[in-house]
């Protein structure tokens, strides 16, 4: 059975068996795009969604195992843009969703087998933004606000509740890739959660009972790879905001299997995580997080061998990660918290297996980055109950561990 969605280039299969699924995708439009623009000057709840999605597959199986083939090609611009401007709101939610191409493979009881190749054309643009905001110059307040915006250029999800699950994956990105999201206002009462991520390439495999076996080659050469946040008001009660910014990644976590990763993940484009929060007068807890990384593979396993055998290169002008809180009129309440952290990596490497299980760590890893990394934190403020601010820059950075889940 095959269920088909009304989006550019979508397809939707829950197959019988032998669940097998064949997929060929090619985009060739100037832009893909989803736009909400919402103004309303008073009201109790909001919710703003705007999504722009380039080639999107996903087969799933609910009584057996998933194969999969898959060819995505997307040559052209993809833009979400999701505003809300108004007075009086009492609750809000506006997101922003734009991918390239993405290909999901899931099953309940059984395998799964994927071999995927996702293309995104040189000189394309993979950009989400978010803006809450006042109604021209009006006066506004809002209560719990949430905003976040995400652009991804190309995706693979592979996931088994009781299977193994084994991937190859080409991803080559020539895009920039931006998700950013903007909130300002006179007054922000109870809770502001603000976000934008950016990702060049990303592969994740989940395997509740069973082994892990990925074959990953990543290319990201696009201009930009950025995720920005902003928060801006006189007064505001408790406010986080994160930026991420990420070219390569690639995440694996499984139980009661081994794992096994071959990857090689390259990146030239710059890599940008900022999160900028400008309040006068603070009333509770404020909190703005940065972090952009080059190259990251991660791989976790629990009752089971890990192997990993990763090359990583990241070049280009530099990965860099900023967060900045401006609040001179200092916060309220007394005893309130006020953080902030950068963190910037140009390359990562994690293997962790439980040593309670008795299992071992085999790894070889091969890092060069030829970037600048930079993390930069700013804090100014009238007065605080605590203040805690953090910048860490790394150039290469690999991790293998064994662990006791049990402690």
């Amino acid at each position: 059975m095959a269920t088909l969605l009304s989006l550019p280039g979508t397809a939707v299969a829950s197959s019988s068996p032998p669940n097998t699924v064949v997929n060929g995708q090619i985009f060739l439009g100037d832009v893909f795009q989803g736009t909400v623009d919402v103004v309303v000057e008073a009201a109790d709840d909001a919710t703003v969604v705007a999504t722009a999605l380039g080639n999107v597959a996903s087969a799933t199986s609910d009584h057996a195992g998933v194969d999969i083939e898959n060819d995505q090609v997307l040559d052209g611009d993809g833009r979400a843009r999701a505003e809300l401007h108004g007075g009086m709101i009492g609750e809000s939610k506006t997101i922003a969703t734009a991918m390239g191409n993405g290909v999901t493979a899931a099953a309940c009881c059984g395998a799964v087998d994927a071999a995927s190749s996702q293309t995104v054309a040189s000189g394309a643009k993979i950009d989400a933004k978010v803006d809450v905001s006042p109604n021209n110059d009006a006066y506004a307040q809002f209560g719990y606000v949430d905003a976040h915006a995400a652009s991804t250029a190309n995706a693979v999800d592979v996931k088994s509740a009781s299977g193994d699950v084994s991937a190859s994956s080409l991803q080559t990105n020539g895009a920039g890739v931006r998700g950013r999201a903007d909130v300002s206002a006179d007054r922000l009462e109870y809770e502001t959660m603000v976000s934008g991520t950016g990702i060049g390439n990303a592969v994740t495999a989940r395997a509740a009972d069973g082994a892990i076996d990925l074959d990953v080659d990543q290319s990201n050469t696009g201009g930009r790879v950025a995720g920005i946040s902003t928060v801006t008001a006189p007064y505001a009660d408790a406010v986080m905001a994160t930026g991420s910014a990420v070219a390569n990644s690639i995440y694996s976590v499984n139980a009661y299997g081994d794992a096994n990763i071959d990857a090689v993940q390259s990146n030239t484009a710059d890599v940008v995580g900022r999160a900028r929060i400008v309040i006068d007068r603070l009333g509770y807890d404020v909190m703005a997080g940065a972090t952009a990384t080059g190259n990251t593979a991660l791989a976790t396993t629990i009752g089971g061998d890990v192997a990993v055998d990763i090359e990583q290169e990241n070049f280009g002008g530099g990965v860099s990660a900023q967060a900045t809180i401006d609040n001179p009129g200092g916060v309220r309440e007394p005893g309130r918290m006020m953080s902030a952290s950068a963190t910037a990596y140009g390359n990562v490497i994690g293997a962790t297996a439980c040593s309670e299980c008795r299992q071992d760590i085999r790894a070889s890893g091969s890092q060069i980055n030829g970037a600048d990394v930079s993390a930069r934190t700013s804090i100014s403020t009238g007065s605080a109950g605590s203040v805690g601010a953090s910048a860490t820059a790394v150039g290469n950075a690999a991790t293998y561990q064994t662990v006791n889940p049990n402690r």
